[in-house]
């Protein structure tokens, strides 16, 4: 993945003067980068922290860095004690055919598209290098209507996810904020990742275009990840 842009910010921006970050001198870098020789060493390869305002290294600028050699070790596919090795994206599921007409006054307005599920499979592929990052296919998981056992109506406080064998439930709500639209749970969405994660997979990636919600007092959430069950949305 090239990047497009004309001019590029290597530097940690102003906000790191006033919180007492230090950046690490050249020589630094270049032996926690594993140089031998510094001449060698590019600044462009190991671009500063932006430092911007609430980030991690902004709230504790004191704390001890990682070398990228010791980062290295921890996600190479030769340093796993187990076969899972391979990193998959499901792109944001379809919805039936009924359930876009059920819903369709509730759709919510977009005012710039979502990024493609490709160019996020060409992201994860160079950040993760020695890694085989697949896509699997969009009709692995569907969105549908979700109606209760013995009932013949859809129900508005939930929608149902399809994975081929199983239809899950998925808490839906309105926006917070009163706007057009509405948000899925999160919880309930790693639910379904949960059941197409492939045996060889190190971790799933349920890609959503929709806002989505963790715990009634939220607002939104962007995400969450389970290490341990190895899916995250």
């Amino acid at each position: 993945m090239s990047c497009k842009h004309e001019k590029q910010m290597l530097q940690p921006s102003r906000v790191a003067q006033h919180t007492g970050y230090r950046r690490s001198n050249r020589l630094e870098r270049a032996k926690a980068a594993g140089v031998v020789d510094v001449s060698l060493f590019e600044d462009a390869d190991f671009p500063g922290p932006l430092v911007l305002p609430n980030d991690e290294i902004d709230l504790d600028p004191d704390y001890p860095p990682q070398s990228f050699s010791d980062w290295q070790k921890l996600i190479t596919p030769k340093s796993l004690p187990f076969k899972r090795k391979k990193i998959y994206l499901v792109p944001p599921p379809a919805w039936t055919e009924k359930a876009s007409f059920s819903y369709r006054n509730e759709w919510h307005h977009r005012h710039l598209l979502p990024p493609g599920s490709e160019s996020i499979v060409e992201y994860l592929a160079a950040f993760y290098q020695g890694f085989e990052v697949l896509q699997l296919r969009k009709e692995i998981l569907t969105f549908d209507e979700w109606i209760e056992e013995g009932g013949t109506e859809q129900s508005q406080s939930f929608v149902a996810l399809n994975t081929g064998t199983e239809s899950i439930r998925i808490r839906k709500r309105p926006m917070p904020n009163k706007g057009r639209g509405f948000q899925l749970n999160l919880n309930d969405l790693l639910d379904g990742a949960i059941a197409v994660l492939p045996d060889d997979a190190l971790a799933l990636i349920l890609h959503m275009d929709f806002d989505l919600y963790e715990d009634d007092d939220d607002d939104f959430v962007c995400g969450r990840a389970y290490g341990e069950s190895h899916p995250c949305t």
